[in-house]
C-alpha cells in the first residue's frame, strides 16, 4: 500500500490485469473503501479523497463530498458546479493511471453512493473507452442531459449496478430509474438488488468479482 493525503493505492503482488479508481460516498474517505482492494484480485486499486466542503443537507457542516446536497430529494443533488469540479479531478486521476501504463480500456471507474453517481457521470462522458463503470448504491445525475453528453467512446461501456432493497439513504426507485434510463439508452447494464440497506455485502462483492473477471477476459 502507498498513500498520500488524497490517495490510497493498492498494487497486487503480480502485474495488475487492470486498474480501478474507487470513489467513496458522502462524509466518508478513501480509507472506508480501501479494504475492498483485497477483495478485488489482480487489480490495482486507487481510492482518492473527495475535497472537504460544506454540505447544505447536513446543516452546512464541512465533510468530504464530491458535490453539495441541498435536500432529501434526487433533484437536490444536482450541484452543477460541484459535480463538474469533481469530474475534472477524476479526469486527472484517469490521466495519471494512463501515464502509469494502463490504457483507458483497462481502467474501471467505480464508486459507492455519491461516488457511484460521480463514476457514472464521469465515466460515460470520458473521451476514451473505459473497461467498465461500477455503481454501488448510487443514482444518476443530470439524467436528462446524458443522451446529449455521453461520448461515442463510452456508448457501449459495460456497467455493473448494485443496490440494497432496504436502502433508505439512496432510495431503490432512484437506482431502478438509473438502470432503466441506462438500459433504454443502449448501455449493457447488469443490475442487481440485495436484501441490504445502504451497505456493501459479500454476495454483492462475489457478483462484482464475477462481472470483473468477465470484463477483464475481454480486454486481456
Amino acid at each position: 500500500m502507498t498513500a498520500d493525503n488524497n490517495l490510497l493505492e493498492h498494487n497486487p503482488p503480480d502485474k495488475a490485469a487492470a486498474c480501478m479508481i474507487l470513489l467513496h460516498g458522502l462524509g466518508a474517505s478513501g480509507d472506508d473503501l480501501f479494504p475492498l482492494a483485497n477483495e478485488l484480485g489482480g487489480l490495482r486499486v486507487v481510492c482518492p479523497n473527495a475535497p472537504i466542503r460544506a454540505v447544505t443537507l447536513n446543516g452546512g457542516w464541512k465533510m468530504r463530498a464530491w458535490y453539495d446536497i441541498r435536500g432529501l430529494n434526487l433533484e437536490d443533488r444536482q450541484d452543477v458546479q460541484g459535480v463538474e469540479k469533481s469530474q475534472a479531478s477524476i479526469e486527472n486521476l484517469l490521466a495519471a493511471e494512463k501515464a502509469r501504463g494502463f490504457a483507458a480500456n483497462k481502467i474501471f471507474l467505480a464508486g459507492f453512493s455519491q461516488g457511484a453517481a460521480m463514476a457514472v457521470y464521469t465515466g460515460l462522458r470520458h473521451v476514451e473507452t473505459l473497461a467498465g463503470v461500477i455503481a454501488l448504491s448510487g443514482y444518476l445525475l443530470f439524467g436528462d442531459a446524458l443522451a446529449g453528453e455521453a461520448t461515442v467512446a463510452n456508448r457501449e461501456t459495460p456497467i455493473f449496478q448494485a443496490h440494497g432493497a432496504y436502502d433508505t439513504v439512496v432510495l431503490p426507485p432512484w437506482a431502478q430509474s438509473c438502470h432503466q434510463q441506462l438500459s433504454t439508452g443502449g448501455w449493457p447494464v447488469e443490475y442487481r438488488e440485495y436484501p441490504m440497506a445502504h451497505a456493501i455485502i459479500p454476495a454483492e462483492l462475489a457478483d462484482l468479482n464475477r462481472w470483473l473477471k468477465k470484463q477483464i477476459a475481454v480486454i486481456e
